[in-house]
């Protein structure tokens, strides 16, 4: 399921190690925000192999939901 988010920031320890880790990520094509999704959702399974993702909010490629007004 793919959601849009925003992470407005973080704080980067070491200046040097994140412009490598872009470096690595680009040469990979993949973008930062898809390499910590990636290591998020890999943090999670490894924390709790039963965890389940129970959310409500529909993703990015589901068909817009029209419903007809029968007052018109």
């Amino acid at each position: 399921m793919v959601m849009d988010s925003k992470l407005r920031s973080f704080q980067v320890e070491n200046m040097a190690k994140y412009d490598k880790f872009r470096e690595i990520q680009a040469q990979k094509g993949k973008k930062i925000g898809q390499r910590l999704n990636e290591l998020i959702e890999k943090e999670v399974k490894e924390a709790d192999p039963q965890f389940i993702e129970l959310t409500a909010i529909r993703s990015k490629d589901a068909p817009d939901i029209i419903t007809p007004n029968p007052f018109v």
